[in-house]
């Protein structure tokens, strides 16, 4: 897969914003009930000590359902969960995330701990256009983040990444994944950087409620969807899927 050569760009950041993988989107609110982190997505633990990169393109045509408060996003990263229990604070991301419904945005972070935390919000993106996500990272923790083959920014941590993956994520059990069983969201050419070349992206299928759906298709494409989406019903019975570790506190992205 070849993309075009990229262009540093200077972005206006319009304000920070709470992790995807943090607390909610809203500064300074509380939201009621708390944060229920839940995934649907690919997850890899071998060797990620390796990879150099991740890539991929995100589309969607079918949009999230979005409780006031809280988020849906979609993204591909690098962590390195620890502990016991919580959400993982060792962490670098890039992809679109969703509070205002119907106004899905740019999102990039990295993290070292709770305490030293960088997120940023970008421009708006639009749901059925591709987007083209990719982070590289280089021995001494740099991550570079892009998107449609623009350098959004980068950061430095000391952690060494133990997992990487692709997720869909909502904080509110009542949130919808976008797409449905016809129209699921797809994630397409999911490659990593090894040894400096581009190679496929191997993981496996992870999703924590019973609701959601991951499909591998034969070219690698990722289709991801939630049967409770308006016209999953219809089509759900004829499509195949690959689901693997069921349950509300099982998430690579969780420290365990």
């Amino acid at each position: 897969m070849t993309w075009p050569g990229r262009i540093a760009l200077l972005v206006l950041l319009l304000g920070p914003f709470s992790s995807a993988c943090g607390s909610h989107s809203i500064a300074g609110a509380t939201p009621s009930p708390a944060v229920v982190y839940d995934f649907a997505g690919l997850n890899a633990k071998q060797n990620v000590d390796q990879v150099e990169g991740l890539r991929a393109t995100i589309r969607w045509t079918v949009p999230p359902k979005v409780i006031p408060g809280y988020s849906v996003s979609t993204w591909i990263a690098f962590a390195a969960p620890q502990g016991l229990g919580g959400v993982s604070h060792r962490i670098a991301q890039v992809g679109w995330i969703e509070t205002d419904p119907g106004h899905p945005r740019l999102f990039w972070e990295w993290e070292t701990s709770q305490a030293d935390s960088q997120k940023q919000l970008g421009a708006e993106v639009k749901a059925g256009r591709p987007l083209n996500v990719e982070i590289e990272r280089d021995g001494l923790g740099t991550y570079n983040f892009y998107a449609d083959n623009l350098l959004l920014g980068k950061g430095s941590v000391s952690w060494t990444p133990t997992s990487v993956g692709v997720f869909t994520e909502t904080h509110n059990p009542a949130e919808l994944l976008p797409g449905n069983a016809s129209h699921p969201e797809l994630i397409a050419g999911l490659e990593q950087k090894v040894g400096g070349s581009w190679v496929p992206y191997v993981g496996e299928v992870l999703t924590t409620r019973a609701q959601f759906r991951v499909d591998l298709s034969p070219d690698g494409t990722v289709r991801i969807w939630d049967v409770r989406q308006p016209g999953a019903a219809l089509s759900a019975c004829r499509n195949q899927f690959v689901q693997v570790a069921l349950g509300p506190s099982i998430s690579p992205w969780l420290t365990t």
